[in-house]
């Protein structure tokens, strides 16, 4: 591997498991009461924030539903584009670590330590691609990161990849929207 992805990689790593360890250590941190404190002390840069937060969250494996909920309970009048600004920041997170695995070769390491188990996962996702990332992308308890980077080691195109998360994502993330809306008017006792 060369020396700038090798860098790049370290760099990535240390983020990510930085924020995935103040995730776990520090949950509360991002809850959506805590999300939306910080995105109203950012008052005049609220909405500019929160597209920023949704598309860049991906990046460092913070799951999207913080701040699905919190977009809900601070625009409860502009539903339609947290649904929006939420879908594009799942599927911002799902390319980052679709291409990433690509730009990085991560496919080499399974295909050398898995050959058998990544020969199996390839079949499936050339054979049923977009199911499998429809299907595993709706179940809510599943990350769906995972499935991001089984759909990049494989190499599924693209599209068939954005275009499972997308019609698997759009029927959760309505309805965290619409439930956050719901949560926030009885957590700000309206």
């Amino acid at each position: 591997m060369p020396k700038r992805k090798l860098v790049l990689m370290l760099l990535w790593l240390a983020l990510a498991i930085s924020a995935m360890s103040a995730y776990l250590l520090k949950p509360e941190w991002f809850s959506p009461e805590n999300i939306l404190v910080l995105l109203k002390q950012t008052e005049g840069y609220v909405l500019a924030v929160y597209v920023a937060a949704s598309l860049l969250r991906g990046v460092f494996f913070v799951p999207s539903t913080p701040f699905v909920l919190a977009g809900s309970v601070l625009f409860p009048d502009l539903l339609g584009w947290v649904f929006l600004i939420s879908m594009a920041g799942v599927v911002a997170g799902g390319s980052y670590i679709y291409f990433f695995t690509e730009y990085l070769e991560v496919d080499k390491l399974f295909k050398t330590k898995h050959a058998d188990r990544f020969e199996q996962v390839k079949s499936g996702m050339e054979q049923h691609g977009i199911w499998i990332v429809m299907a595993w992308s709706f179940f809510p308890v599943v990350p769906t990161d995972l499935i991001s980077y089984a759909a990049g080691v494989t190499k599924m195109p693209y599209w068939k990849y954005a275009l499972g998360l997308v019609l698997g994502e759009i029927p959760l993330v309505g309805f965290y929207v619409f439930s956050g809306k719901a949560l926030g008017a009885w957590m700000l006792g309206a």
